[in-house]
């Protein structure tokens, strides 16, 4: 039986072992000197980790143990071996798994990737419903935060009960939890609905309100957002792959810091077409039942639509987009409701509705990141270009274009 040195490599550490390696009929008997080492790889299972060329070290492993690795530097050992086990010549080269290949991994990979990419989206829907209270009330808390962090919220005794009355009224229209309606002091004409619950309405939209049951069919509106889970769903669509890779990975501090940025791609997201409807007839369904005048939907949409016409606090750069995913005001207009014949319960009275108006008239808000001021003179914030400072471009246009999304 012939003898050989090489140089044996486990495959579990870095060690390198010095071994006589004999060559038999049937098999490779590998042992280190001075040691209990010894390997026995038949040859039938050898596999060449390189293509065999003369007067190159000949570098083998085995199928049973694919991670270990044999060198041998005398360039007989090739010709020997390959007397007794052809198959090598044959196949010049070690075949890894599938799994070893760089370029099939990669594809795999890809190809992965791709599907939860396309397939996330188009579960939205069904994933938001599935989607635990506790990570919506997250999601929400940690957006409205960073929305209060750059703007003052309007807040007076008076005021802030005059809104809550307002929600009481609406009811709960199936949502995640109670609604939560913040108004902050922004140079905006906008509301939005976040995760878990939470709506945010600008002071210049409210500004825009003439009655109790205008603002109550845009808190309307944004409460059937809220019931529809579209916020939620928005964030999913946008960050799909995002979601999925950090609820595979579980990390309690990833999930948290996750979570607050999938609240932000919930307002930065436009809802659809299907969505707006959905939520303007929740509207209607509401304020109905709350015995308001649910005409105001329509009220509401045309001072929107004039305030676009007069280019107030809008992105008109942005508008495009905005409106190719929304209905038009006029299909919203002509869509809407009309009055109802029945005795109308009023939503607040004229005190209330008062104290609610003037909710900010006495707040201090921030330096806005724009340094703009308002009419009165009071300093307000450019919620857009504070997304834009905190690396969120493209805030879309539900926020953006300053219209009820």
């Amino acid at each position: 039986m012939i003898k050989y040195s090489g140089h044996f490599f486990d495959g579990q550490t870095a060690k390198k072992h010095s071994v006589s390696v004999e060559l038999g009929l049937d098999a490779l008997n590998i042992s280190e000197e001075d040691s209990a080492f010894s390997v026995h790889w038949p040859l039938e299972d050898l596999r060449a980790i390189r293509a065999i060329q003369p007067d190159q070290p000949l570098e083998l492993t085995c199928t049973a143990t694919p991670d270990a690795r044999l060198v041998i530097d005398d360039p007989t050992f090739a010709e020997a071996v390959l007397e007794h086990a052809p198959h090598l010549a044959r196949r010049r080269g070690f075949t890894p798994r599938w799994w070893e290949r760089p370029v099939t991994v990669t594809l795999a990979i890809l190809a992965f990737v791709g599907v939860v990419i396309f397939t996330v989206p188009w579960l939205a829907g069904p994933l938001a419903r599935t989607v635990p209270d506790s990570w919506r009330t997250a999601m929400g808390t940690s957006t409205e935060e960073l929305v209060l962090s750059i703007g003052s919220e309007c807040s007076t005794p008076t005021g802030t009960a005059a809104v809550t009355k307002l929600i009481a009224a609406l009811g709960d229209p199936d949502g995640p939890g109670p609604t939560s309606v913040k108004v902050i002091n922004a140079k905006m004409v906008n509301a939005f609905a976040l995760p878990g619950g939470r709506i945010i309405v600008m002071g210049e939209l409210l500004d825009l309100m003439e009655t109790p049951d205008e603002l109550a069919a845009v808190l309307a509106h944004e409460m059937g957002h809220v019931s529809e889970r579209h916020p939620t769903e928005a964030a999913i669509r946008a960050t799909g792959f995002s979601l999925f890779l950090t609820m595979l990975v579980g990390e309690s501090s990833k999930m948290a810091e996750f979570l607050a940025s999938l609240g932000v791609q919930a307002v930065q997201s436009s809802y659809s077409r299907d969505d707006e409807r959905a939520a303007d007839r929740i509207a209607a369904d509401l304020l109905e039942a709350a015995g308001a005048d649910k005409s105001a939907i329509g009220t509401v949409f045309g001072r929107l639509q004039k305030a676009q016409e007069g280019k107030m606090t809008l992105d008109l750069g942005r508008l495009g987009a905005f409106l190719s995913t929304h209905p038009s005001y006029e299909e919203r207009i002509a869509a809407a409701p009309h009055k109802s014949d029945a005795i109308r319960r009023p939503l607040l009275t004229g005190a209330e509705w008062r104290a609610l108006k003037n909710i900010c008239g006495k707040a201090t808000p921030k330096k806005s990141p724009s340094g703009g001021r308002d009419e009165l003179g009071q300093q307000s914030v450019d919620v857009r270009r504070f997304f834009q400072m905190h690396h969120m471009p493209g805030a879309r246009e539900h926020v953006a274009a300053g219209a009820v999304g």
